[in-house]
């Protein structure tokens, strides 16, 4: 699946860049221009640096998800312009493994509500465009809910904390701080009809431990938490 996404996103990018070749710039009667429209993502989401509460750790498993968003852009030039989103995205991370010679398996839910604040580039023909985007991203926690269980049970009691809770919004900050990056192609079949594919990147530098939940691994040491996602992204946007 994952070899399928990026090679037809090689191959969307491969059209855009032809277009440079083949489409003639012309002078538009304005460089500024305003867009509204929605999106959506199709992701691959990660929690890096996991935190078991001092429990051995699990292995990785690759974890999509949804997103979607609203959005206003404005391109103040023929090269450059800026975006911003409201959106609402599940991150989180599966993972299983062996803990105390037994199977363990634990799924990690954490929702978001997304507001990034983007630069953007573009450049290219009259229909075809490269784009990318970068800026800062605040992500504002809805909801945080696992399922951990080892040898099909609930995992039980750790050093008297519930490693199984099921809601545990508490145990995660309120926000966090992303950077984010977006990179594809722009798409524009009618005058006032503007559409976006996509590549989009986003990485948490803040810690999504609360300052009461930052256990130590099993070899003594602390590591900060981190969201990541990377996915398709496909936006539909009107243009004025």
């Amino acid at each position: 699946m994952k070899r399928n996404f990026f090679f037809t996103l090689s191959l969307l990018l491969l059209f855009a860049l032809s277009s440079f070749g083949q489409d003639t710039v012309t002078k538009k009667e304005r460089t500024t221009q305003w867009y509204i429209g929605a999106g959506g993502n199709f992701n691959s989401t990660w929690i890096i640096n996991q935190n078991n509460y001092g429990e051995p750790n699990l292995d990785y498993k690759f974890t999509p998800s949804w997103a979607g968003n609203i959005n206003l852009g404005f391109d103040f030039s023929d090269y450059w312009g800026f975006k911003f989103e409201v959106g609402y995205a599940q991150l989180g991370q599966k993972y299983d493994g062996m803990q105390y010679n037994q199977p363990a398996n634990r799924d990690i839910k954490l929702t978001y509500v997304l507001i990034p604040i983007m630069i953007k580039f573009h450049a290219g023909g009259e229909t075809a465009k490269f784009y990318a985007m970068a800026g800062p991203q605040l992500g504002l926690l809805l909801s945080a809910k696992q399922t951990y269980e080892r040898n099909g049970s609930p995992a039980p009691p750790y050093n008297s904390i519930d490693v199984s809770k099921e809601d545990i919004k508490d145990r995660y900050t309120s926000a966090a701080g992303f950077v984010r990056l977006d990179f594809g192609i722009e798409l524009t079949p009618g005058k006032h009809l503007l559409i976006d594919i996509g590549l989009s990147n986003a990485f948490s530098i803040t810690d999504l431990n609360a300052s009461g939940w930052r256990y130590k691994n099993e070899d003594g040491d602390y590591k900060i938490s981190h969201n990541y996602y990377a996915g398709l992204n496909i936006g539909i946007n009107y243009r004025w």
